[in-house]
């Protein structure tokens, strides 16, 4: 691992905007690139003082001119996955391709949080050839669309450079066709409906997604 060298130190004013939020929602509206999760882990770690007191409770409500200091512990990184043995779920196979059924709970590929424990670490030491392969991504070895951590679903993995160049080539010209399936509560109407819009990055908070007028946003 390489971490940065020092910790980040913020000491933040809450504004008028912000009165009621939650501190964990507060914190990643005042801090650029701080997502919630990491917010939650360093508020329940101690690395936050609300009005010079200690807080480890992230629902704890703010108000304006509440005073937030953080220190924000550098992240860590890794070079590239390493292989576990952990069982995958194979559908499909053949000289160029794996198709699997990732379940839900399971990160596609290494990322800060979540550094062990992927799809991608089971692939390793499924098909450690994957690392010998021309322009393979170190930490994505073979992965060319993602799934949700929490959404189970079939992954399509390359097995090889060419396989990989055609099918990111491939979902990028959007020749690949998705389908989702999601469990409703309750009886909505109308019982059969299409819904056709885009999603893309918010166009103002860079953290949340949105529906677009066009393909153009994200």
């Amino acid at each position: 691992m390489a971490p940065s060298r020092k910790n980040e130190i913020y000491d933040l004013t809450v504004p008028d905007h912000l009165i009621g939020e939650r501190l964990d929602l507060a914190l990643i509206h005042l801090i650029d690139d701080l997502s919630r999760t990491r917010a939650q882990h360093m508020i329940k770690k101690g690395c936050t003082l609300l009005n010079d007191q200690l807080c480890t409770i992230c629902k704890t409500p703010v108000q304006a001119g509440d005073r937030i200091h953080i220190d924000v512990p550098p992240v860590e990184t890794v070079s590239k996955a390493e292989p576990e043995n952990i069982p995958l779920d194979v559908l499909y196979e053949d000289s160029d391709v794996l198709v699997i059924n990732k379940p839900a709970g399971m990160v596609v590929h290494p990322a800060a949080g979540n550094w062990s424990g992927t799809v991608v670490n089971a692939l390793l030491d499924r098909e450690p050839e994957l690392m010998e392969e021309d322009q393979m991504d170190p930490l994505r070895p073979g992965i060319v669309h993602r799934l949700d951590k929490d959404t189970s679903g079939v992954l399509l993995i390359a097995k090889t450079s060419r396989a990989l160049r055609k099918l990111s080539q491939a979902f990028a010209d959007r020749k690949v066709s998705k389908t989702y399936l999601t469990i409703v509560h309750g009886w909505p109407l109308p019982e059969a409906s299409v819904i056709k819009t885009y999603i893309g990055r918010h166009p103002t908070d860079r953290k949340k997604m949105a529906v677009c007028k066009d393909d153009r946003h994200g």
